[in-house]
Parts: structure tokens; sequence; C-alpha cells
């Protein structure tokens, strides 16, 4: 269960309406526009980078550019059982959306040709 943040209702997940391809999902109680949020996504990807650079160590990569190049690499898969953990430890929240500079439903086409004149 989620809360929703305008209205503090509890919310589940399935219920909420997504109208446009936008990255905001429609409260069903109140229409507030909302977002999903993962808690602490700074430290999840810290502890999977440490992780991948530690799994590294023990198959005994010592040199220290390989030992960043390869982190690098093994930084996407070894994020799924972090994340995978971490749903249960520290589950998703709802966070009001931002419109960041433009509001929703406000999609202007451009002209692509420009005006004809005959």
């Amino acid at each position: 269960m989620l809360e929703c943040p305008h209205c503090n209702r509890a919310v589940v997940l399935s219920e909420l309406r997504r109208p446009s391809g936008g990255g905001y999902h429609e409260c069903p109680f109140c229409g507030g526009m909302v977002r999903l949020a993962q808690p602490h996504a700074f430290l999840r990807r810290t502890v999977a980078l440490i992780l991948s650079a530690f799994v590294l160590l023990l198959f005994g990569v010592r040199n220290p550019l390989a030992l960043v190049a390869g982190s690098l690499l093994l930084w996407v898969p070894m994020s799924i059982p972090v994340n995978m953990y971490c749903v249960y430890a520290m589950p998703l929240g709802l966070k009001p959306w931002t419109h960041r500079g433009r509001k929703p439903f406000d999609f202007v086409p451009y002209d692509i040709f420009g005006k004809r004149s005959r």
C-alpha cells in the first residue's frame, strides 16, 4: 500500500491511473499527479558498485585500471540483486510530480514544413 502525498489516502499500485506517457500517475481518489520514488537510490548504486569491486578482488583482479573498468562493467548486473533486496528493505513510495518546465498535456507540435503561401 502506498500513500498519496496529496490526499494522504492509501492507494494500491494497480489503482494508479497513467493518463499519458509522461512520468507520472494519477491518484484515483483526488486526481493528484504523483510519481513512484525509490528511497535511497544513491545508496543502492553505491552498494552495487562496492560489491562489484569486491567480487573482482575475490577473483584476483589487482590491476587498478582493470579493477575500475571491471567494476563499472559489473555495476549494472550487480545492481539487480541489490535492488531485489532493497525492494523489501526499502519499499517504493509516492512523491508529488514536478512539472520540470512544462505542464502535462501542454504539448504543441512543431510545424515541420513551415507555412505555405500561394
